[in-house]
């Protein structure tokens, strides 16, 4: 049985949009968030966030939600196949109508189904709600829906609607989203698709969003973030990472892998591809990034704040939650690039991570340098250690450089004194 839907079709600039009403229903069975995961590295979304969702779902029982539009993302191949124009419909307003059937669309391949760009807290909050509440009405709810026809190897134009609906307008963290944005465009062109560089932008992604790491939200990913989150820049840490995949590269560490992703991109398995990637980076997170930093801060436990802290100004928003300490140069430029190149020469020594990170975690531990040292003048550091008394700080200042960086990483080392 057909579930016929007519829409008004209209351009901006050479882009296609649909404008019509569908039911919660309709939405839920068309329809679902790109979500960031193992099975989806082009997604470009979080999970919802439960205290938003939650709010919404108090409000369904006595009033209305958010009558803004529920924006769709819909592939060209998709729209060309479950979309057909009528011109025997005008309504005397000039507007150049179009139908389809909600029923073809929800039988879509995985691949193929409509993404919710923006609206995705509103349609699961509505679903949590019915999970308690058998309500016709609710289920019926009619929603505005624009839906944004989008090439099928220009998908990056979709993250960035993403991008400009909530960096600017809600102010949430779209670091996945420029991310996502990376590997969409480097899928897009397969002959020049790096595994090497989608599995250090996988790495990057994962410490970020690990909530297990005093990194988490620590990398400014977008230079247009407006939120102010963020102490070190995406490219600056891509790199740093980097510098530790070439040193492992160099000893041979993980090639089989390797030889795997290369083979798979040649024979264009992308899904494979993409799993592949994800299931070394988490391992990767897990066994090499997050003990190498855990280690400096348990060295330097002052440079980080131990609960996570939020950028919230009202009550009612939770806001956006981190755990650096913008007082310290350890989570800047100066001490990912030092630290890195640290963990980069255990790495080179050793020829295997399990005993680099043992090294890296004794150069440490044994470390003469001190919280007060990695502080941003005129910050004063007043710790406890009587080894290491508290004094102005300073010895970092400057150190933005190459050059800088290697200086710092030996009086990490304690190949050369700390500067006074």
């Amino acid at each position: 049985m057909e579930n016929i839907k007519l829409a008004f079709t209209y351009n901006q600039k050479q882009q296609n949009f649909l404008s019509t009403i569908l039911s919660y229903e309709e939405i839920n069975n068309i329809a679902a968030a790109a979500i960031f995961g193992k099975n989806n590295l082009i997604g470009y979304q979080r999970r919802v966030e439960n205290k938003h969702k939650d709010d919404i779902v108090k409000k369904l029982a006595n009033e209305n939600i958010s009558p803004n539009s529920i924006i769709l993302g819909m592939n060209q191949s998709v729209f060309n196949e479950n979309v057909r124009y009528r011109n025997d419909l005008d309504f005397g307003t000039g507007q150049q109508f179009v139908s389809f059937d909600v029923n073809s669309l929800t039988n879509l391949k995985e691949d193929q189904r409509l993404r919710i760009i923006d609206g995705q807290h509103r349609i699961e909050a509505v679903k949590a709600y019915l999970e308690d509440n058998d309500e016709d009405d609710i289920k019926n709810m009619k929603f505005n829906v624009l839906i944004f026809v989008v090439n099928d190897n220009e998908l990056e134009k979709e993250v960035d609607l993403f991008i400009n609906i909530n960096s600017k307008a809600k102010r949430i963290r779209t670091d996945l989203a420029i991310m996502a944005k990376y590997n969409i465009e480097m899928q897009e062109n397969s002959d020049k698709m790096n595994p090497i560089s989608m599995l250090i932008i996988q790495t990057v992604i994962l410490i970020n969003s690990s909530e297990n790491s005093k990194l988490f939200n620590s990398i400014r990913v977008d230079p247009n973030d407006t939120s102010g989150i963020g102490l070190v820049s995406v490219n600056v840490f891509l790199q740093s990472v980097g510098s530790i995949f070439k040193v492992m590269l160099t000893k041979g560490i993980y090639t089989d892998e390797l030889e795997i992703m290369n083979d798979l991109k040649e024979k264009k398995e992308i899904k494979k591809l993409e799993h592949k990637i994800y299931e070394l980076s988490e391992k990767l997170v897990k066994e090499l990034f997050i003990p190498m930093w855990s280690d400096v801060f348990s060295k330097w436990p002052e440079t980080v704040y131990q609960e996570l802290q939020s950028n919230s100004t009202t009550e009612d928003n939770d806001g956006i939650k981190y755990f650096y300490n913008n007082n310290f140069y350890i989570q800047q430029t100066i001490g990912v690039k030092s630290l890195s190149y640290v963990m980069a020469d255990c790495i080179k020594s050793e020829g295997d991570l399990g005993c680099a990170s043992q090294e890296f975690a004794t150069i440490i531990k044994d470390s003469k340098v001190t919280a007060a040292d990695w502080a941003v003048p005129p910050y004063r550091v007043t710790g406890k250690d009587t080894q290491n008394p508290p004094r102005w700080t300073g010895a970092f200042k400057g150190m933005s450089s190459e050059a800088g960086f290697k200086i710092v990483k030996e009086m990490i080392t304690g190949k050369i004194p700390i500067r006074e």
